[in-house]
């Protein structure tokens, strides 16, 4: 089995780091070699969210498979070079803390990985130690063709999750709410669109407990959510919870796509999404997704880039190229 690294770095190491944080989507990383890969760790600093992870997983229960498919899965991992590299804390527990009070969540690029503990080295500064997370053991796993009956369960409740999209329910709460969703004319005006929809300061109540739903938390943290909702005495979900407020937006534009048919509606759209929800994360986003294509750029910030996948394994394709000649000399 492959042995994983530990990320350690100083304060002041960081700050002399100029690769970008990467995000790949699962379509981004099929589509680049594995010599294209180790290319990106070199021109880029990337990172893993959680989605992606499982959506490799996932092709453990693919139906009508051309071949097995844990020899794809296996394929995957190894590309991933070991471990892989940091995972990002999950969506869910970062807006559940940040709802439920526990502090802000910094949204200017940086990675907030998963298990990530923090302290002083020898010469006193602030360093930053990151040890193998059970997502990594198991990425090495995969790598070596094996999975547990735990993965291939998980594989089956993913994919069956993923496959229950239900827009219909969620016409049911916009009518049940009194909310409406305007058309946009165009994918240009769409930002402007469900701007003006958050506008309405009176709806981020309904929003709020509409997106608590879709976080799926237990109804002692949900009750804990609404006693400091209920306590303010105007209800700014920008300003209760701004990560919070970004994800509820970035659900927004994919919904308004759905209402207006402007999009297909597919199952593994709710995926799409979660991806966006890690946008605040990074520097780039690499995708070969025609909805991520539509959508991420309204999200990014002005420091940010979305990078097409095919755009990307040219990049890497070139950097490849040139580093063989001069090799070469």
């Amino acid at each position: 089995m492959r042995r994983s690294r530990s990320y350690r770095r100083t304060a002041s190491r960081s700050r002399r780091v100029r690769n970008r944080v990467i995000i790949l989507d699962k379509s981004a990383f099929e589509c680049i070699s594995s010599e294209e890969a180790i290319w990106l760790g070199v021109l880029y600093f990337p990172a893993m969210v959680p989605t992606f992870v499982f959506e490799i997983l996932a092709d453990l229960a693919k139906p009508n498979a051309k071949a097995a498919p844990s020899r794809f899965v296996e394929k995957l991992a190894r590309k991933l070079g070991g471990s892989g590299p940091p995972i990002n804390k999950n969506y869910r527990e970062l807006c559940a803390g940040e709802l439920m009070g526990l502090g802000k969540i910094p949204m200017t690029g940086q990675v907030i990985a998963d298990g990530m503990e923090y302290g002083r080295d020898s010469n006193g500064e602030t360093c930053a130690i990151l040890g193998v997370q059970p997502l990594n053991e198991a990425i090495m796993r995969w790598a070596d063709g094996y999975f547990s009956a735990a993965d291939c369960d998980l594989a089956l409740r993913w994919r069956s999750a993923t496959s229950k999209l239900n827009l219909l329910d969620f016409l049911a709460e916009l009518r049940r709410q009194k909310i409406n969703l305007p058309r946009p004319r165009s994918d240009d005006e769409l930002a402007a669109t469900v701007d003006g929809v958050l506008a309405n300061v009176e709806s981020h109540g309904p929003w709020l407990s509409y997106f608590l739903d879709q976080l799926q938390l237990t109804e002692p943290h949900r009750r804990a959510v609404m006693r400091r909702w209920n306590g303010l005495e105007r209800g700014d979900l920008r300003e209760f919870a701004p990560y919070t407020f970004f994800c509820l937006r970035a659900l927004l534009f994919v919904l308004i796509l759905w209402v207006h048919k402007m999009t297909k509606l597919e199952a593994s759209n709710m995926i799409d999404v979660q991806y966006l929800y890690y946008l605040p994360f990074t520097q780039v986003f690499s995708s070969r997704d025609g909805l991520h294509r539509r959508v991420a750029p309204h999200l990014l910030r002005g420091d940010q880039q979305f990078l097409w996948g095919d755009d990307l394994k040219s990049q890497l394709g070139e950097y490849g190229k040139r580093r063989r000649r001069e090799e070469r000399g």
